[in-house]
This record gives structure tokens, C-alpha cells and sequence, in this order.
């Protein structure tokens, strides 16, 4: 957190703090959680002062984020819509109803999730049978929020399509390309990639790659209508820690409620095996072409990503449209996605823009002849 923005927000937490419980604290604050671009989500150690009483301060802790008041007002708009569904977290204190602004952003005190611990992080720290079994739990738990009904392709399926996928992949394109010269030459020029199922070694940009998926939509489109959470990686799903494991879907301001069930699944999978891998290797270097590089996941990862993918197929078994390739294309979605927020002219950054990339690609290899996983 930039220093100027701690000293504002420090004063106008306490400012809020003092207004919604009437008590003075003396806060600071440590990063929570977040991806590879980081999310506004801070855990705040406080001390409660009580003046002109005759008591200590007391130690406490809240969790508090940054964000659009926008996304707050959905956020707290799809919950009301949404009780019914036990893993879904409301996530804000109970006291704190509306958000706090901060020059240009918003700021709102959390539920503080005792106890819970992200996807992302326990993979790392867990047995590879325990890592199974979690997974199966958390594609349950996806499975529960994803209600719906088996229809006719039509106009829902290119709508959704179009706005799920096309259109936020071509919003993260133009960002992308506007964000350094480096960077907009990897969007027009080709790309040597190497393609590993079929021993292959060709040069691609980006814009075909989007061409030919495109020309192939009505192949694409989504044949189940479904609820979906929208922002589904592996650090908005929470878990307990005791040996009866319970999950928590949090942040669900981008929550879709005709949406498409394989997007989830697609932002989930290229979470951990690329944005979660990316984020434990901070001192990894790349070859001189990072389109050669291939990811080497932990084992426990490895096997999460196989146990997801095998629950997907068994689901989608019904499922009578291009599903797999629309899951690439959603993986490509999410990663390209996170290049705009990255540190400019970082090895993450290219590497994230590469993986995008070769999603889009893979998307076309299942299209065109059914590469099996």
C-alpha cells in the first residue's frame, strides 16, 4: 500500500470506526490476500482505545478492501438475491453499511473469516490426498452455486458468449496493447509457439487466434444456462480449517445469474496452474523466448488441476457443445485478464500474456480436431 494512501485511509478508518461502534483504534495494515496483481484486501491489527475509561486496549482484527462502489453495491445486491445459498459469504461487517470513500476508491470493513484459509494457499501446505479431497469438495460447492437448466442454443448462448468471452477478452486486449510498446507488439506481430501435441513449431498473433475462434462460435456456444460465480479463483474460495471441511465463495460482485458454468471452471484451473505457480516462483527466470517455457506445477497442484478437470468431464457429460474449448478459451480469458494490473515489462507479465496466448491456441486445437487433454 502506497504511503499516502495508508495515511488516508488510516484516518478515515478510524474516522469510520469511531462513527459505527464509537470507540478509538490505532490501525495498521498488512496485504490479505490477492492474485498476481494484487486485490485491495488488507488485515488490519487494531488496538481499541477506550479514553477517559478505566480500561486497557484491547487487540483485535478486521479485514477491510478497497474497491468501486459499484462493485460494493453489487456485491451486497447479488447476497440479498443469494441467502439461500449456504457457501455464499456476505463478507461485511454487520455495522458497516455502506462504504467509506478514499479519493478515488472505496473502502468497506469485512467479515473477518476466523478460522478459513484460501484455496490458493492450502494447496501448498497439504498432502496430496488431502489436496484430492478438497478438490472434490470445492467442485461440489462450485456445483451447488451453478442452478440451472438445459436449453436450446439460440440468442441466450451468443449473448453470453459474446459478453463473457469475446467481449472481455477483446476490453483486455486493448489494454494490453496500450499498456508499453513492448507489449503491443506482442499483441500484431506473430508469436513463435511451440505446440507441444502435435510436435509442431508456428508462429501465431494473437488477432488470428480471436478470428478463427470466433468464425467457429456457433460451435461455442453455451447449450446449458447456468448461475455462475464470475470471479472464481483460488483465493475468493475459503476454507475451514478443522477436519470437517466447509467452503466460503466470497467476492461475489461479478456473480452472473445466466451465465455459463465452464467459465468458473476455466478461471479456477488456469488459477492454479499458472497464476498460483507464477506466484510461489517470484525468483524463476525465463528463457529468452517465453513461449517455450513450460510450467512445472508442484505435485499437489498437478493433481488438483487433474481432479477439477475429471469432475468437469463427468458433469459436461451431457453437455452436447464444444465445452472443452470453450474451457481454454475461459482460462485465456482470466489470464489475459491479469496482464493489464501486472508490473510492467515483468517476467510475469510476458509469461501471463504467453500462457493467454497458448489457452487461445489450445482452444483451436480442441475445435479443430478434439486434442484430448
Amino acid at each position: 500500500m502506497e504511503e499516502q494512501l495508508r495515511t488516508e485511509i488510516t484516518r478515515k478508518f478510524k474516522r469510520a470506526i469511531k462513527k459505527w461502534i464509537g470507540v478509538t483504534v490505532n490501525p495498521d495494515f498488512f496485504a490479505y490476500t490477492g492474485g498476481l496483481s494484487g486485490a485491495g484486501v488488507y488485515n488490519v491489527p487494531l488496538k481499541l482505545s477506550f479514553p477517559g475509561l478505566s480500561r486497557d486496549p484491547i487487540d483485535l482484527t478486521v479485514v477491510i478492501k478497497l474497491d468501486s462502489k459499484h462493485a460494493f453495491d453489487q456485491d451486497q445486491e447479488n447476497y440479498g438475491k443469494l441467502e439461500q445459498l449456504p457457501n455464499i459469504q456476505k463478507y461485511f461487517a454487520a455495522f458497516a453499511s455502506s462504504p467509506e470513500q478514499i479519493n478515488e476508491e472505496f473502502f468497506m470493513v469485512m467479515e473477518f473469516l476466523e478460522g478459513y484459509n484460501s484455496l490458493h494457499n492450502i494447496l501448498y501446505s497439504i498432502t496430496e490426498k488431502l489436496a484430492y479431497e478438497r478438490c472434490i469438495t470445492v467442485f461440489d460447492a462450485i456445483h451447488e452455486v451453478h442452478v440451472g437448466d438445459e436449453g436450446e442454443k439460440g440468442n441466450t448462448g451468443v449473448k453470453i458468449l459474446c459478453s463473457l468471452y469475446f467481449g472481455e477478452i477483446e476490453k483486455s486486449v486493448r489494454k494490453i496493447a496500450n499498456k508499453s510498446e513492448t507489449l503491443r507488439k506482442m499483441v500484431l506481430e506473430p508469436q513463435p509457439y511451440i505446440d507441444s501435441d502435435r510436435n509442431a513449431y508456428r508462429k501465431v498473433t494473437l488477432q488470428e487466434c480471436l478470428e478463427k475462434l470466433w468464425n467457429r462460435r456457433e460451435d461455442l456456444e453455451p447449450t446449458i444456462k447456468t448461475r455462475m460465480h464470475g470471479d472464481c479463483h483460488g483465493r475468493n474460495i475459503m476454507f475451514n480449517q478443522d477436519g470437517n471441511p466447509r467452503i466460503k465463495f466470497i467476492d461475489i460482485d461479478k456473480f452472473v445469474f445466466e451465465g455459463d458454468y465452464i467459465y468458473d471452471f476455466g478461471e479456477l484451473i488456469a488459477d492454479l496452474e499458472v497464476v498460483g505457480f507464477l506466484k510461489e516462483q517470484i525468483h524463476f527466470s525465463l528463457p529468452p523466448n517465453p513461449f517455450e517455457y513450460e510450467l512445472k506445477l508442484p505435485t499437489t497442484v498437478a493433481n488438483a488441476v487433474k481432479v477439477i478437470w475429471e469432475q468437469v468431464e463427468q458433469r459436461a457429460k451431457k453437455d452436447k457443445s464444444e465445452w472443452k474449448s470453450r474451457l481454454y478459451l475461459a482460462k485465456a480469458r482470466y489470464l489475459l485478464s491479469l496482464v493489464p494490473e501486472l508490473k510492467k515489462h515483468s517476467e510475469m507479465e510476458f509469461t501471463t500474456f504467453c500462457e493467454g496466448l497458448k489457452a487461445l491456441q489450445d482452444a483451436i486445437n480442441e475445435l479443430e480436431d478434439g486434442t484430448k487433454l
